[in-house]
């Protein structure tokens, strides 16, 4: 049976490990791969124990995706922000965006009606936008690049850091364009989805050529779309067929 502890080399500076923190960076390990606690437990994280501030863990994963993703699931924490705090400031910028500039997420908004009285606390609009993209996007890559070997709970790291940059990132970036351009907001949402599988694709194919980026992330968004159709399907199995969803841009 494979051992589930990891080598005793630092993830980051591939420094020889004498205890739970490295000598030479001081990055912590935890010496396991990463599982469902590791997931939850990141998600609870909060802005605490923070050694590299949100700015420049968002410059890194758009610089070296690979790396910065690599080092929480070989154990490494608190090098960058966790995923924890990566969802943290999503949901504050996100908020601040919505109080201050527009009710639409990235350039879109979902819109239900017809939703039964039990669905309705459940399918609210801005909350749907997070709680099934993120997973999706994750659930896709483990699909599109399951040769990998990499398990859910890693792709759902993975899909965590890139879709939390990116909304970050594109929200700030077109309210600042709003400000003193009139542009299509369904370029943002193009732009959004693009680049969370552009950035899946440099994450997890050792080929980088633009052409093979492309072709990656054209194939993702159609297992993409695929995975949304047969989620629908269980929605109407469900009894939430008669649903009308439409996307506002």
């Amino acid at each position: 049976m494979r051992s589930n502890r990891l080598k005793v080399n630092c993830s980051n500076c591939s420094f020889q490990l004498k205890g739970a923190y490295c000598s030479n960076c001081v990055q912590k390990s935890t010496g396991r791969k990463t599982n469902w606690l590791d997931v939850f437990g990141a998600l609870a994280s909060g802005l605490l124990s923070m050694e590299r501030g949100i700015l420049a863990t968002i410059l890194e994963v758009i610089r070296k995706p690979k790396r910065t993703v690599e080092i929480y699931w070989s154990g490494g924490r608190f090098y960058y922000q966790s995923p924890g705090q990566m969802i943290f400031f999503v949901i504050l910028i996100l908020g601040i965006h919505i109080l201050l500039v527009d009710s639409r997420i990235l350039g879109f908004q979902v819109q239900l009606s017809n939703v039964p009285e039990a669905y309705r606390g459940f399918f609210n609009p801005q909350i749907l936008f997070i709680a099934l993209v993120l997973p999706f996007t994750a659930l896709t890559s483990w699909v599109y690049f399951y040769r990998k070997k990499r398990t859910l709970p890693e792709h759902f790291i993975g899909a965590v850091y890139i879709f939390s940059t990116w909304a970050i990132v594109l929200t700030i970036f077109s309210d600042i364009l709003s400000l003193f351009f009139d542009f299509r907001p369904e370029l943002i949402v193009l732009a959004f989805l693009s680049l969370i599988f552009i950035w899946t694709s440099r994450l997890y194919s050792n080929r980088t050529a633009p052409i093979i980026l492309v072709g990656n992330t054209v194939l993702q968004i159609l297992v993409f779309i695929i995975i949304l159709l047969l989620i629908f399907g269980v929605f109407l199995l469900f009894g939430i067929g008669n649903t009308n969803y439409s996307f506002n841009t």
